[in-house]
């Protein structure tokens, strides 16, 4: 209770005894007793009249004898600040305004009433999973969860508490994450980089398996910098497939997300929406309050602040900086006070603050922040130094004396130390902006330019090559950032060649994009091969992310400047790329165009420059592939087959390039060619030369027993085997998914699984099979291809009133594969596999309700007989009806009326075996 109510409080007491003294010697407590007295009321009227204005002699006395003791200690605190003020100078010590108290170090949670308790349950009772706090920059949110962890952390038996930090542009290394997890097991558990072989959601459901109900908390603070920032989706697939597992099996693990922006996930995840984020807001003026007290011992500097209350809208942060400033030798309260009553609203009080409190930083200290900032990530003091300013030789600062700069830097709030006594910038790009800094991507003069090329050159001293961790690859981005940033395209250039080998290895290429988008249009004037490379790699990354518009853009750039340059080789290179976008977003029309015009492009360089003919036929080899698929996916399986044919005899010959590298793709290739190849002639019904196809692909593989080369071949084998032999399949496809864990392909995972799905459908096995699916559903991505889908809904299906399903996600399911069959329809009316699907679809739909079926009997029949030939005649395919009538089969036997969809099935039967005409 302050002083003013202290006074009231005694005040009131005095009187109330006074009062009643003086009421009593003056009789007129008998008279007030005595009801039936006429003057009763007349007296209670006289008596409150009384009361109210003693009530207001003694307000008016308590609130000028407030006023007086509040002067004379705002003049004694003032005096007092004078007094305590050292001499300002340019010595490396000075810090230019004292420290926060130590309060403001130690800080504990005030208000948070409900976040508190809330957090606590989730952490302790459950549900675990992902955890995700969020709110505004400022408001509070690490000191929320800071509070529950340190309360858990000294509770006997709690959780293992493990901690992380998003990088900006990296994220957070997802293999880490999972051996955090694998530790729980073993404290002796490989960390890194051993990690790296398997694939982090399969390790991380390998843990779970055997872990027992062992509770863990694993923070993730400034994960904002793991979403993209316009969409706020997750930047990194890996990292979703592992929130997504967390979210979905059973444990006692959590993993806190703090955030500001409100994370969503990509494509059909649902970890994000699981449960309902704990959002920290504003604070309210009683507790407002209270934190302003933890941070200050000045009545004043309280007073000030709670007055303003509603221009800080409860960001605690910016609460911080006003007390640097108030307690600042430079400025003080009296500027402090005066600024905010200038301010026109909450908008204005950052920039002031920010301001004002830079400009109040002695040399050295402008010195270290500028450092800070040429780095853009965590240094030590020894680095700091290093680009600090000799304006004599031997006057730089000792390395204590820019430990002590830094610490400074450090309690004024404008730089962030890490667990590790690194330091780093705390201040935004709009914040470095008011500090005076430079921009992200604005000019810098000749002086920052130079900071920020010695910066770059002292973060390739310290970097690890090749990078290991995030950490490492940190100070690669770093110095790349600081390059561009420098106005030097061509070292940065330099900088992505160097780690983009180690990034796609991890499938990774994708943290490239923003630096790539970075230098575009700032390489053409003098290396136009490295623009070219640039936007066709920007294409990739576009392209695999799903975005086609981008990515063609990129491509059409690369290409444009190609032509103009009359460079063909690259020329064919980029069309190669562009086909493989197209036909990654199922646009095979375009796909078809553009490998065809690749093949072209090569095989005019045979005549006009043999050595570029000669060291890009791996590329013929994967455009003939490319025309193959296209082929296949109209349904014309001669022009197919013919195709992959000519692309398995380019390696063939004798002018093919004899290097490792070239070996390696060709013998890569043919397997998966190999292995296509079989799988159509199963469609076919052919299974001789299916058979033969697997053998000769069988034979290659002779003397090689690499893991990436046996998964390709037990994935295919897998897909042939499920016909004819159940079990050989799913044993050849176990074999797959385990061989493809320890390196990562999402493709093989995708296929494999989805093998499987079907089956444990054929043995009856709905558990296993759902789970199968839903494992190769996360990896969808990859192809996009419509049986997962298809499958999903049909085992969602199958399931429906079973653990709480009534058969609403089925019913999503088959309206999401009706609507994307569809669009590909009306993109490419020739797309078989579409037909086929949107027929299923339709009968998922329409199986337990009077809708009539023929639209799925047409879309069935139009699969089998459409062509972009009026005279072609197309091939039965008895092989792909069977696995067609296999999926009715089992949707048939979800219907309320088991006859439901024997229309269908007699039309498709009919069809099975019998070749069609236009």
């Amino acid at each position: 209770m302050g002083k003013q109510g202290k006074l009231w409080l005694l005040s009131t007491i005095a009187f109330l005894v006074a009062f009643v003294v003086l009421g009593s010697s003056a009789g007129w407590w008998p008279i007030l007793a005595d009801k039936s007295n006429v003057a009763w009321a007349e007296s209670v009227g006289w008596l409150a009249g009384i009361v109210s204005a003693i009530v207001s002699i003694v307000g008016l006395y308590i609130s000028i004898y407030t006023l007086v003791i509040d002067r004379r200690e705002r003049a004694r605190g003032t005096s007092a600040e004078r007094e305590q003020q050292p001499p300002q100078t340019d010595q490396p010590p000075a810090t230019g305004a004292p420290p926060l108290e130590t309060a403001a170090r130690i800080t504990g949670i005030v208000d948070r009433e409900d976040e508190l308790p809330l957090l606590r349950t989730r952490l302790t009772k459950g549900p675990w999973g992902i955890v995700i706090v969020t709110g505004a920059l400022g408001v509070g949110k690490t000191r929320l969860v800071n509070q529950v962890l340190d309360e858990l952390g000294n509770a006997p038996g709690g959780p293992r508490i493990f901690r992380h930090e998003a990088v900006p542009g990296l994220g957070i290394d997802v293999h880490v994450l999972v051996a955090d997890i694998e530790t729980l097991l073993d404290d002796e558990a490989v960390r890194w980089p051993d990690v790296i072989d398997g694939a982090p959601a399969e390790r991380l459901r390998a843990s779970l398996d055997e872990l027992p109900d062992t509770p863990a908390v694993i923070v993730i603070d400034r994960a904002e910098h793991l979403l993209d920032p316009a969409t706020h989706e997750l930047n990194d697939p890996e990292l979703g497939e592992v929130f997504e597992v967390l979210a979905t099996e059973q444990h006692h693990i959590a993993v806190v997300l703090v955030t500001r922006d409100m994370p969503k996930s990509a494509a059909r995840g649902t970890w994000a929406q699981g449960q309902p984020a704990i959002r920290v807001g504003e604070l309210t003026r009683t507790f407002f309050r209270a934190f302003v007290k933890s941070l200050t011992t000045q009545p004043g500097v309280v007073r000030k602040l709670v007055r303003h209350h509603a221009l800080f809208r409860g960001n605690l942060r910016l609460v911080e900086l006003a007390c640097v400033l108030a307690r600042s030798p430079q400025f003080g309260l009296h500027k402090l006070s005066d600024g905010l009553e200038r301010l026109k609203g909450p908008q204005e009080l950052p920039r002031f603050l920010v301001e004002n409190l830079t400009a109040g930083l002695d040399t050295w200290e402008r010195s270290a922040l500028a450092a800070l900032d040429a780095y853009g990530t965590a240094v030590d003091a020894a680095a700091v130094r290093e680009l600090l300013p000799e304006p004599e030789p031997g006057k730089k600062p000792r390395l204590d004396e820019v430990r002590d700069i830094l610490a400074g830097l450090a309690d004024k709030r404008v730089a962030d130390e890490t667990r590790d006594g690194q330091y780093r910038i705390a201040l935004s790009e709009e914040e470095r902006a008011w500090a005076g800094l430079p921009g992200e991507d604005g000019p810098v003069d000749e002086q920052t330019k130079d900071l920020l090329i010695r910066a770059a050159k002292e973060l390739a001293r310290r970097r690890v090559t090749p990078p290991r961790t995030a950490g490492d690859l940190s100070l690669h981005f770093a110095g790349l950032r600081a390059l561009t940033r420098a106005g030097r395209p061509q070292l940065a250039y330099n900088r992505i060649e160097d780690i983009d080998g180690e990034l796609r290895k991890r499938h990774c290429a994708f943290l490239l994009r923003e630096p790539r988008e970075k230098l575009r249009g700032k390489l053409e004037k003098h290396d136009p091969e490295r623009e070219m490379d640039n936007d066709n790699a920007l294409g990739e990354i576009y392209a695999s992310s799903g975005d086609f518009a981008r990515a063609g853009a990129a491509y059409g750039r690369a290409l444009h400047l190609a032509n103009t340059r009359r460079d063909v080789p690259r020329r064919t290179l980029i069309r190669a790329n562009f086909a493989a976008a197209y036909w990654w977003n199922r646009d095979a029309r375009h796909a078809y165009d553009y490998y065809g015009l690749a093949r072209d492009d090569h095989g005019e360089l045979a005549g006009t420059d043999r050595q570029a003919y000669l060291r890009l036929l791996p590329l013929r080899m994967g455009t003939l592939e490319g025309l193959a698929d296209c082929h296949r996916h109209w349904g014309e399986y001669d022009e197919a087959l013919q195709c992959a044919r000519d692309a398995l005899a380019v390696p063939a010959s004798d002018d093919y390039p004899g290097t490792p590298e070239a070996r390696e793709f060709a013998l890569s290739r043919s397997v998966v060619i190999g292995m296509k190849t079989a799988g159509w002639y199963a469609e076919l019904g052919d299974r001789e030369a299916a058979e033969q196809a697997v053998q000769a692909t069988k034979e290659r593989l002779n003397g090689h027993d690499e893991d990436w080369l046996r998964s390709r071949y037990e994935n295919g084998l897998a897909s042939v085997q499920l016909d004819r032999d159940v079990e050989e399949a799913m044993r050849s496809a176990q074999k797959a998914v385990e061989l493809a864990r320890k390196y990562t392909d999402p493709v093989i995972l995708l296929q494999a699984r989805t093998t499987l799905c079907q089956a444990y459908l054929a043995k009856g096995d709905l558990e296993n099979a759902a789970r199968q699916i839903e494992s190769a559903a996360r990896y969808r991505h990859v192809g996009r291809p419509l049986l997962t889908p298809a499958l999903q809904a049909l085992v969602s299906m199958a399931g429906a009133g079973r653990g709480g399903d009534d058969g609403g996600k089925a019913v999503a399911l088959f309206h999401w594969l009706f609507h994307e069959t569809t669009k590909r329809i009306r993109r490419d009316e020739h797309d078989v596999t579409a037909w086929d699907f949107k027929g299923f679809a339709i009968c998922g739909l329409r199986l337990n309700g009077q809708g009539s079926l023929d639209e799925a009997v047409t879309a069935f029949q139009t699969a089998r007989a459409t062509t972009r030939r009026p005279t072609t005649t197309r091939r039965a395919t008895p092989g792909l009806v069977d696995r067609l009538l296999f999926l009715l089969d089992r949707l048939g036997a979800c219907a309320q009326t088991p006859e439901r969809l024997l229309p269908v099935v007699d039309a498709l039967s009919t069809a099975r075996a019998r070749a069609h005409e236009a």
